[in-house]
């Protein structure tokens, strides 16, 4: 029933503003995760409607992706088509209940995609503006499809913010490794470290980002210090 009514959600919204696609593996397994966001606007919101949690993936390239993230709408559809086809049965008008907007459960009502920062991801998501275009284009024809304005027939291909916030830490990381080799430091502390497990020593970049954001927590011995203190006095 929950997936039944995501996708009449989407086949009767004139527009989807967001697919969003993770694919991750679990154990070696590659899973996919899918969710659009569609406008509510009896409520002035935007809700998030999930369309698969931990799908496994056959294939986990671009390719496999986009061919997954294809057959869900596919499904989509013949699931819209089979509540409206019951209504019909029953007597009822489909249109009334349940009307297709933009020809239903369709990837051209995409105009925006979201994903992670890997190339796999970036590869995916280019795939699918292209199948977004060629279901365009078979809706509406082409000529008609080339006709309509940038804003519907464009995606904005957007990174996750979460996953873009980690690409500075990480080339800080980076950065912070590659100075202490530069100092000729890295034996010299890891045998301090092996020594001394007890030793409050930060090697890494990534152990000097953890503390600092745990200064915050009044429980975190640092945070009890009197230069920090004093620090957030000033």
């Amino acid at each position: 029933m929950a997936e039944a009514y995501a996708w009449v959600r989407i086949a009767t919204a004139k527009q989807l503003q967001q697919l969003g696609m993770d694919e991750t593996k679990i154990n070696g397994i590659s899973t996919m995760n899918i969710f659009v966001s569609v406008c509510n606007v009896e409520e002035d919101l935007v809700d998030f409607l999930h369309l698969g949690a931990v799908n496994v993936l056959v294939d986990g390239t671009s390719e496999g992706v986009r061919h997954h993230i294809e057959k869900r709408f596919k499904r989509g559809q013949f699931i819209v088509m089979f509540l409206r086809a019951e209504l019909a049965k029953a007597g009822y008008n489909p249109d009334e209940y349940l009307k297709l907007e933009g020809g239903g459960a369709e990837l051209h009502k995409v105009l925006a995609i979201v994903h992670d920062t890997c190339a796999g991801a970036n590869a995916a998501a280019k795939l699918i503006i292209e199948v977004k275009k060629a279901s365009g284009e078979k809706h509406f024809g082409e000529e008609v499809w080339a006709g309509m304005p940038d804003e519907v027939t464009n995606t904005f291909d957007g990174k996750c913010f979460h996953h873009t916030i980690q690409l500075p830490i990480a080339a800080y990381d980076r950065l912070v490794a590659a100075y202490f080799v530069s100092l000729g430091l890295v034996k010299e502390l890891a045998e301090i470290k092996s020594s001394t497990p007890m030793a409050r020593l930060e090697a890494d970049g990534m152990s000097v980002l953890l503390n600092i954001a745990k200064l915050g927590d009044m429980k975190y011995a640092k945070s009890v210090a009197l230069p920090w203190q004093q620090f957030v006095l000033t």
